[in-house]
């Protein structure tokens, strides 16, 4: 095989060696295109010489097939007619109606058969071979259609021009029952049985066409196909020679620079061993790579210096990072002092000295009023009956009616103090600003104490719009966590929860008048043995979808500007996430109000998260 390739290789050099390599692909693609060019036009005119004869030998099978269908259609119509007037003898209007039909029957059967007489006598079918034996036929039946059409007629006429009695129509049904059983109908009848044979035959004829054409098409399929085969194997001839030609030296270019481009070596270069387009091709590589190695030289200084600069803004980032934390820290911290340790410093530690004095001054009031009272009264036993003065006095100012009020106003001061003492306590409880460190704590007292600070907001211009509370507590261990940061998540959420509420209310008054709507459930219960979940629901507005992903975000609120910073549910998330290894989750559709789900350990010893 590779004798049979050498011979042909060094023709074909000997004869192209002053070719340029533009020049031998180009002839080479020429010869090859031509080859198929030539080969193809060539198949298609044999082919189209052959088949065109084909083709009118196929549409003239085809086109006395449909003759003679029509022929035989026309020979049925007219029989299925004539029988029918047996049935109309006593019925001239149907008669006449069914005479009609025969009649265009009739006409298109002379018309069609004067068709087959014009197609046997063409010069086509003279020229083919048919077997199906028409001119036979129409031989044998020549005059048989008229004769048959003339007497069908005759009978009609003889029927439709008189009247017909009872008598007459029986003895018109026997004639034309005689006339179907004459010979000459006998003779029509017998024209449908031998078109079946002639049809088939047609067939026949129409198949050997339909071999005929398909053999054309073979022919002209083999020929294209061995012009196509021959322009490949001199495609390939020229290809292998063209390969030889240009591989070689790009083979060498090609190892020179998968060996520079593997090792990263810019000075190795390409051998230049002739003047061609391949020479000068590795020559202009000589200098790429020269150029490269120049190039790579500057990048690698270039390197240096942005690694450096790039440490720089690293470091630079990393700072500015920390910074950010250590505010973002601050700002929590700002947050809480805010909210709690104002209220606690500024309300607590003025009322609870004043309030202390007061309540511990009562229980001395109470005494002296009591030894008061009974001075009084031994008093009035002794001179009021005597002096005038005193019982006039007495009975001006109400002195029994004092008597009994006065004890029950200082029972009224007790109980206000009391009151003022158990805010103050809510107070310490809810900041619990002095501790650094987790304590053992009532959950209940933190959000009791957060509803306390909170009851003015509850509270409405119409009692239908006023907040319900309704609390659902479970039965809760002591909680190890930081007091004061939780009672801040819960003033947090509560606050959004009232917000949105009293939202709600601005815009449907009169829907929220009617059906009391403002319901903050809180519950409270433990999970899986050693968590505790917190619930607090509202049915306010809830939140919209788009900003769903946003709620937990710094600085994020929708609140208009001046009534939120956007970092209540933020700080709230990290103090229960990250201070307490917990969860801050929630659940809301627009218009269903809104759940906030927070879920902490009982004792924060690092226990797995509940699913």
């Amino acid at each position: 095989m590779t004798n049979y390739i050498t011979l042909p290789y060094l023709w074909l050099r000997k004869i192209t060696h002053n070719f340029s390599i533009g020049q031998k692909i180009a002839y080479g693609y020429a010869l090859s295109l031509s080859t198929a060019v030539v080969g193809t036009v060539a198949g298609l005119i044999i082919g189209d010489f052959y088949q065109t004869p084909a083709q009118h030998q196929k549409g003239d099978a085809q086109y006395e097939i449909s003759l003679l269908y029509r022929l035989q259609t026309s020979v049925l119509q007219a029989r299925t007619s004539q029988q029918k007037f047996v049935h109309y003898v006593n019925k001239p209007e149907l008669l006449k109606k069914e005479y009609s039909n025969f009649s265009n029957y009739a006409v298109e059967l002379k018309q069609v058969w004067s068709d087959v007489h014009y197609y046997v006598n063409t010069a086509n079918y003279q020229q083919e071979k048919h077997t199906e034996g028409i001119p036979r036929f129409l031989q044998n039946y020549s005059d048989t259609p008229n004769i048959y059409i003339q007497q069908v007629n005759t009978i009609v006429q003889i029927l439709i021009n008189k009247e017909v009695n009872l008598n007459d129509v029986q003895a018109a049904q026997k004639l034309l029952l005689n006339f179907s059983t004459s010979p000459i109908a006998l003779k029509f009848d017998l024209i449908d049985d031998e078109l079946f044979q002639i049809i088939d035959a047609s067939y026949k004829d129409d198949k050997n066409a339909e071999l005929h054409l398909q053999n054309v098409l073979q022919i002209r399929f083999w020929i294209i196909i061995t012009s196509i085969i021959l322009s490949i194997i001199i495609a390939t001839i020229l290809a292998i020679y063209t390969s030889r030609m240009l591989t070689r030296p790009i083979t060498a270019l090609t190892n020179i620079a998968q060996r520079t481009t593997e090792e990263l070596k810019f000075d190795i270069l390409a051998p230049v061993t002739a003047a061609d387009e391949i020479g000068v091709l590795a020559n202009s590589f000589n200098n790429l790579i020269q150029r490269i190695a120049k190039y790579t030289n500057e990048l690698d200084l270039a390197r240096e210096t942005l690694e450096s600069r790039v440490e720089e803004r690293t470091q630079e980032l990393s700072n500015a990072l920390e910074s950010l934390q250590h505010i973002q820290s601050q700002l929590v911290q700002a947050e809480k002092m805010s909210s709690l340790g104002q209220l606690v410093a500024g309300v607590a530690h003025e009322i609870n000295n004043p309030v202390n004095f007061i309540f511990g001054n009562l229980s001395h009031v109470n005494e002296y009023v009591t030894n008061l009272l009974s001075l009084i009264a031994l008093y009035q036993q002794d001179y009021s009956s005597t002096d005038i003065n005193i019982s006039e006095y007495i009975e001006e100012i109400d002195f029994d009616y004092i008597c009994e009020d006065l004890p029950k106003t200082l029972k009224s001061m007790k109980v206000g103090a009391d009151r003022i003492r158990e805010i103050v306590l809510a107070l310490r409880n809810f900041s619990r600003l002095d501790e650094a460190e987790m304590k053992l704590v009532n959950i209940h007292e933190g959000i009791d104490s957060t509803l306390l600070f909170l009851y003015s907001s509850f509270k409405a211009k119409y009692k239908q719009l006023a907040i319900e509370i309704v609390k659902q507590y479970g039965d809760l261990p002591p909680v190890e966590c930081y007091a004061g940061q939780i009672n801040q998540v819960f003033m947090n959420i509560l606050s959004n929860s009232i917000y949105a509420l009293n939202q709600q209310c601005q815009y449907n008054l009169k829907e929220q008048l009617e059906n009391n709507y403002n319901i903050i459930t809180i519950r409270t219960e433990v999970i899986e043995n050693s968590w505790l979940r917190i619930c607090f629901k509202d049915n306010g507005p809830g939140i919209a979808e788009s900003i769903k992903t946003q709620v937990f975000n710094p600085f994020f609120t929708t609140k208009p500007v001046g009534e939120g910073t956007g970092l209540g549910l933020s700080v709230s998330y990290q103090i229960i996430v990250e201070q307490h290894q917990g969860k801050l989750k929630f659940f809301s559709a627009p218009g269903k109000g809104c759940e906030f789900q927070i879920e902490i350990p009982i004792s924060q010893n690092g226990k797995p998260k509940p699913a």
